[in-house]
C-alpha cells in the first residue's frame, strides 16, 4: 500500500522499493484469556477487536449484527479494546443503544492484551472482526494468522496483502459491505494456517536483521555533512 503511494506520489521506480513487513512477535506459551461468559455458550461468538470508532467499522458491524440476529438470536457478541466517543459519546454507550432492540448478548473488555483476546477467541470456538473502513489493521490481522485464530476482515489495502491471495475469499469480504460482512458472519469459522500469511515470517526476520546489521552503511552513503546544514534520513 504505501509502495503504491510512494512510487505514484513521487513518480519513483517501484523496484527501487523493498517492503519489508513489521516483525510480530508470538506469544505461543502464554495462556491469559478474557474473563468474560454469556448465558448462552453454545452461541457463535464474535469478537470486535480494536478502537470502537467508525473508521474501524463498528456502524457497518452494528448494521450486520442487526441484520443477522433480527428474528432470532444468533451470535454472542464481545466489544474488546479501546472504547472512543462516538458522536460525543462514549462507544460503549452508543453501541448498547445501537443493538438495544436486538435478542443478543452483548458484553465488553477494555484494556486487554492481545494474547488474552486471541486465547478467548480459540477456546470458545469464535472468531475475530475487522470491518476497518479507513484505518487497516494488517498487524492484528498477522497475529490472528500466527496465533491460528479464525478472523474476517475488510479487503482494505495494507490487509489484503498480508493474506495470499487463494485465501482471500475465504477471510476477506468487499471493504464497506454490508451483504458481504453478513455473509461472512454467518459461515462456518476457519482457522488460520501459515500458510494464509503471504509471506514466510523468519524469512521476513532475516531480512530484517540483514537490513539492520548494514544500515550502517546505507546511512553514511547518504548523509551529507556542509559548511551551512547538515541533512539525513
Amino acid at each position: 500500500f504505501y509502495k503504491n503511494w510512494l512510487t505514484q506520489t513521487f513518480n519513483l521506480d517501484e523496484n527501487s522499493i523493498q517492503v519489508l513487513p513489521n516483525i510480530i512477535f508470538k506469544d505461543t506459551q502464554s495462556l491469559e484469556s478474557i474473563d468474560i461468559k454469556f448465558k448462552d455458550p453454545n452461541k457463535k461468538l464474535v469478537v470486535f477487536y480494536g478502537r470502537m470508532e467508525r473508521l474501524k467499522g463498528i456502524d457497518l458491524l452494528i448494521e450486520a449484527i442487526i441484520k443477522s440476529n433480527k428474528s432470532s438470536c444468533m451470535h454472542n457478541i464481545l466489544f474488546a479494546g479501546v472504547s472512543t466517543k462516538i458522536d460525543g459519546i462514549d462507544a460503549k454507550d452508543y453501541i448498547e443503544k445501537a443493538l438495544k432492540d436486538i435478542p443478543c448478548e452483548i458484553q465488553f473488555k477494555f484494556n486487554c492484551k492481545p494474547v488474552e483476546v486471541f486465547n478467548y477467541v480459540k477456546n470458545n470456538k469464535g472468531v475475530c472482526v475487522f470491518p476497518t473502513l479507513g484505518e487497516n489493521a494488517p498487524c492484528v490481522v498477522v497475529e490472528c494468522i500466527l496465533h491460528s485464530v479464525p478472523f474476517i476482515a475488510s479487503d482494505i489495502p495494507g490487509i489484503k496483502e498480508m493474506v495470499t491471495a487463494k485465501y482471500h475469499q475465504q477471510y476477506l469480504f468487499k471493504t464497506g459491505s454490508l451483504s458481504g460482512l453478513v455473509e461472512k458472519l454467518n459461515e462456518t469459522y476457519i482457522a488460520p494456517t501459515d500458510e494464509v500469511l503471504s509471506y514466510d515470517m523468519p524469512i521476513n526476520e532475516y531480512a530484517w536483521v540483514d537490513l539492520l546489521s548494514n544500515s550502517h552503511n546505507f546511512l553514511n552513503k547518504k548523509a551529507i555533512l556542509s559548511d551551512n546544514a547538515f541533512s539525513s534520513l
